[in-house]
């Protein structure tokens, strides 16, 4: 199958594969990082900044052979100009990078085919393989002609391979009765009420000889959402990481060693300490930002509201911002409040359902669940 992948003009690339072969020829390192458009709702030009940024400091001290984006890389409505946007930043990191698509990067597919290429594919490296699979095909499940390419890729290569990884965008290990279901996902759009994961993906997995390494990245794009998870079944391990809504943002390094052992470097975004959030084996359930140590007073009424919500308190004056999110994640209202105790956001043109009220003090969030009538 056909991808696309972004490679580094030739001086640079020959640098990158001198420095390369200056190692041993089976060890490497790549990254992985989910949502990378941002915060949802928000469209951004290019990438998450706090991403790009630091990508250009972190490839200076790290060495890096490739790199995995877990889809949404665009947040809302992709245009021409956003996937041009997206890929000028991906050229910055001066290595080759490839794509796992996600919800909203698929809301114009034929802009995706055009710029991005194929929806599930594989490649291999030093010795490894690599599977990018999109789950939206089939409502999260991989079926069809997705599944017996799957088969038989893994038939045509397990033997030959010693690590396997796979990457989609969708927190697939999630069900709502599981244990996963403590980890909060940015969305479950599109899913359906029953998928296959566990009883026909799993399973294809757990018969081979082969350590297994699957990533998420609908994490952390959204307040309500945890930006990083980690556990193992078998021997597969879990990964979710994610950014976009300035609650421990981070993207994953994955380093294979000489003797193909493979360990993981969570790299912080928010902070100018790279390993701020410890070994990812400490987030088996998901990470959230502790600020217990304080709490904005506010007050926020009616709720249920069919028309004007309130919001009023002594931390409003303080408030820098107000954001509304829909329950998909998607932003539905932003507001910045000056000085005031007492401010308004009008729903009476929202559709009724769940929504989340963010407000921002700095580095502290505080978020209330809305009803809309």
């Amino acid at each position: 199958m056909r991808m696309k992948i972004f490679r580094v003009i030739p001086l640079i690339a020959l640098t990158l594969t001198l420095c390369y072969q200056a190692r041993s020829q089976e060890s490497y390192r790549f990254f992985i990082a989910g949502h990378t458009g941002g915060l949802s709702g928000l469209n951004n030009v290019g990438l998450h900044p706090p991403f790009t940024r630091t990508m250009e400091q972190y490839t200076q001290v790290g060495e890096l052979d490739f790199g995995v984006l877990l889809g949404d890389m665009i947040t809302r409505d992709p245009t021409a100009l956003d996937w041009q946007e997206v890929l000028s930043d991906v050229e910055s990191f001066q290595i080759p990078v490839h794509f796992a698509p996600g919800n909203h990067d698929l809301e114009d597919l034929a802009l995706y085919k055009e710029y991005i290429g194929d929806r599930y594919y594989h490649f291999t490296h030093e010795n490894d393989l690599f599977i990018v699979l999109d789950p939206l095909l089939d409502r999260w499940n991989i079926s069809g002609e997705q599944l017996e390419y799957l088969q038989q890729v893994l038939n045509e290569n397990f033997r030959q391979v010693d690590h396997i990884f796979v990457f989609f965008h969708q927190v697939l290990w999630w069900e709502r009765e599981n244990k996963y279901g403590k980890v909060r996902p940015n969305s479950k759009e599109g899913r359906a009420a029953q998928i296959n994961f566990w009883d026909t993906v799993v399973p294809l997995f757990h018969a081979l000889p082969n350590r297994v390494t699957m990533c998420a990245g609908d994490m952390g794009g959204a307040p309500w959402s945890h930006s990083l998870m980690y556990d193992r079944n078998e021997n597969i391990e879990f990964i979710g990481t994610g950014m976009g809504s300035g609650r421990a943002d981070n993207f994953v390094v994955i380093d294979v060693d000489e003797r193909k052992k493979v360990s993981y470097e969570v790299v912080c975004l928010d902070t100018i300490v790279y390993h701020c959030m410890g070994p990812i084996e400490n987030h088996h359930f998901g990470y959230t930002v502790d600020t217990s140590t304080y709490k904005l007073d506010f007050n926020v009424y009616p709720n249920p509201v069919r028309d004007y919500l309130t919001i009023t308190g002594s931390a409003i004056s303080n408030t820098e911002s107000v954001h509304l999110f829909d329950e998909s994640g998607r932003m539905v209202f932003k507001k910045e409040i000056e000085g005031r105790e007492k401010d308004f956001i009008d729903s009476s043109s929202l559709p009724a359902g769940i929504y989340f009220l963010e407000l921002n003090f700095g580095e502290y969030r505080e978020i209330q669940k809305i009803l809309k009538l």
